[in-house]
């Protein structure tokens, strides 16, 4: 068929007893006027040769156990509810946080350094 298009104004409910598969060889666009769910019972996994971008104009919120395989950039703010656990050195823009140093002020030990409790 050549080019088409279909307008449905009630509801559509299709169901599929099989597998489905679309293949589109331009671009595909989807747009929602309303909310979009999906419940998938197994994996899920999405592929791009290109940038993926997530926007949301409110929270992002991811709940789950992450594992991020690469570089973390993170170019806002970064708030931690809770302790972050490394299993390689953390460092900053020059200092070590395994073998950082506080000067001490005052008291007989004043002029030494010492690792922060």
């Amino acid at each position: 068929a050549g080019n088409d298009f279909v307008t449905i104004t009630g509801d559509v409910v299709v169901n599929i007893t099989g597998n489905a598969y679309m293949n589109v060889t331009g671009n595909s666009t989807s747009t929602v006027g309303g909310n979009l769910n999906a419940t998938i019972t197994g994996t899920s996994d999405v592929t791009s040769e290109g940038k993926i971008t997530i926007t949301g104009n409110d929270t992002t919120e991811i709940i789950s156990d992450t594992t991020v395989t690469g570089t973390l950039h993170v170019t806002g703010a970064q708030t931690n509810d809770s302790t972050i656990v490394a299993s390689d050195t953390i460092t900053d823009s020059g200092a070590t946080l395994a073998t950082h140093t506080h000067t001490i002020s005052s008291g007989s030990s004043a002029g030494n350094t010492e690792q922060p409790d």
